[in-house]
């Protein structure tokens, strides 16, 4: 399991120590809400910042809140590690809409 993301690795080989290894920009964090997220980003193989991995997305109807997701854990790496700039790739639905809001104050 990651340490930092807090989820298992993709498979056997530990994908994810790639993912967030030194040679990564870590100045820069991309937030996204799974790991078929990730995946998807890291397939383009155009960012090489590190992740946030939410493992959800906030949903009233669902009864789902900020505090049931990684929401808490990202506020903690932004006051703990020098971010120069957050990328919200949340998916553009009524869900992933609440994210934005909270992050840029809306």
């Amino acid at each position: 399991m990651c340490a930092t993301a807090k989820m298992f690795y993709f498979d056997g080989s530990g994908i994810l120590s790639d993912l967030f290894g030194s040679k990564r920009d870590q100045k820069t964090i991309m937030v996204v809400e799974d790991t078929r997220d990730l995946a998807a980003y890291e397939k383009t193989g155009q960012y090489n910042g590190l992740y946030h991995v939410l493992q959800g997305a906030i949903n009233p109807s669902l009864g789902i809140t900020p505090a049931d997701i990684r929401l808490k854990e990202l506020m903690q790496r932004l006051q703990t590690e020098d971010v120069e700039e957050v990328i919200i790739a949340t998916n553009s639905s009524l869900e992933g809409k609440p994210l934005r809001c909270i992050s840029a104050s809306c």
